[in-house]
């Protein structure tokens, strides 16, 4: 076989062995995500509910939210050396099957206590999953696959947002259903397909490339010898674990990522409450609430494929961050512009319905954009003089007020001074 035939050969194989392992392991994993993610989002849900039924703060709120990152943050390392140990088949299982049954318990909660111990629980549950998988997808596509690979898997991420808003939201509305309220029944039963998924783990996935039965003796070999030629030739692969913790590039990225996960989790626990706060119902809160995530899914995958194409890393991680730190600093003008030149709010009837905006208010706007007719000037100028006429008119109210008050209070000093004992000169009255 020729030189050019047998490289041909080789890139058939490849070709068709990664197809074949991607589509047996990245939808699945990536079902599993979707899942662990809609179960975090729908805690910023059930706050539409929860916090008027538990009588919880928006301090206790927060505080919760971030004790579930505390418990994840201590359990994370030693669960993917468990991982590493036990075998990804089985300890992906377990923690899919204990976060399904801790996010189903959050139903349970009564008061602050309690929502504190679920999330710690629930944090130390789902700590190694997402790293864990990252792990395991390493043990199965070599270096120049892996950025497509993981942008695939981790597009699960806007993709729950974008469904699982609405969905949760309408789930909301299963309310007083066997005596339960709907943030009770959203945690039930979207905590239940974790447990079942976590069972079909132990079917579906396979430990390593040996292993694997479902490949042929071709590919499996391919497939070995690649991960085998680039396991030895890692710089990081001969050090030791706290060497590799306490090094510069690792803590670097782990800050680059800290500061994107406090971003994320924060818009997740916190924009369905300040989305509803404009006066939208809960389905209109999950659907606005869906989609910046439903553009973040299509970018995702390209933005990876061209990572891959190009060869390029550090600038294709570093201005998705960059312009986020934008988009902050951009809401943060934008909140500050709101509160100081506030639009009116519409007018709502006995009902509490949405009406359309009052004359008055319309005015205002037309007069703010610059479009107000000419014809209604005097009116204006009328409703001004009056504005005036009745503030001057309050004005000189107070002044009466207060001048009597003022005549009163001499009256009352004057007459206490008349029926109180004589005091001696130069010293205090007694009884001060």
């Amino acid at each position: 076989m020729t030189a050019p035939a047998a490289s041909g050969a080789q890139s058939s194989v490849e070709s068709s062995t990664i197809r074949r392992v991607a589509l047996r392991i990245v939808p699945f994993l990536a079902l599993c995500y979707f899942i662990s993610f809609v179960d975090r989002v729908n805690l910023g849900f059930a706050a539409l509910q929860m916090l008027g039924d538990l009588h919880l703060s928006p301090t206790v709120f927060g505080l919760g939210g971030g004790l579930f990152f505390v418990s994840y943050f201590v359990c994370e390392v030693p669960s993917n050396l468990l991982l590493e140990k036990v075998g990804a088949r089985r300890w992906i299982a377990r923690i899919m099957v204990t976060w399904g049954f801790l996010a189903a318990g959050m139903a349970l909660i009564r008061g602050p206590h309690s929502f504190y111990a679920m999330r710690l629980l629930l944090g130390a549950a789902e700590a190694g999953f997402f790293p864990g998988v990252i792990l395991y997808l390493t043990y199965w596509f070599p270096a120049n696959y892996r950025a497509r690979i993981i942008a695939i898997f981790t597009v699960a991420i806007p993709v729950s947002s974008f469904l699982g808003s609405p969905i949760s939201a309408a789930l909301l509305g299963i309310d007083g259903l066997l005596g339960l309220r709907g943030w009770q029944w959203m945690f039930i039963l979207e905590g239940a397909p974790a447990i079942l998924l976590g069972l079909a783990c132990l079917v579906v996935l396979t430990d390593r490339p040996p292993e694997a039965n479902w490949l042929d003796r071709e590919q499996r070999n391919w497939l070995v010898n690649a991960l085998a030629v680039e396991s030895h030739t890692g710089r990081l692969a001969r050090q030791t674990i706290w060497q590799v913790l306490w090094n510069r590039d690792v803590l670097l990225l782990s800050v680059a990522l800290a500061g994107s996960t406090a971003v994320s989790s924060g818009l997740q626990l916190w924009q369905p409450q300040i989305i509803k706060s404009y006066g939208l119902t809960n389905l209109q809160t999950g659907l606005l609430n869906s989609i910046p995530f439903a553009l973040a899914s299509v970018i995702m995958i390209w933005w990876g494929r061209r990572s891959d194409r190009t060869g390029e890393r550090i600038w294709h991680a570093s201005l998705p961050l960059v312009l986020a730190a934008f988009s902050l600093a951009a809401a943060l003008v934008f909140a500050f512009l709101y509160h100081r030149h506030p639009v009116p709010r519409h007018r709502r009837n006995l009902c509490g319905q949405r009406t359309c905006l009052g004359r008055r208010h319309r005015g205002a706007l037309r007069e703010r954009r610059g479009r107000r007719p000419r014809a209604n000037q005097r009116a204006q100028q009328s409703r001004r003089f009056r504005n005036d006429l009745r503030d001057g008119l309050h004005q000189r109210r107070d002044r009466k007020i207060f001048a009597g008050a003022a005549a009163f209070g001499r009256a009352f000093r004057c007459r206490c001074r008349c029926h109180s004992p004589p005091q001696p000169q130069g010293c205090w009255p007694q009884g001060r």
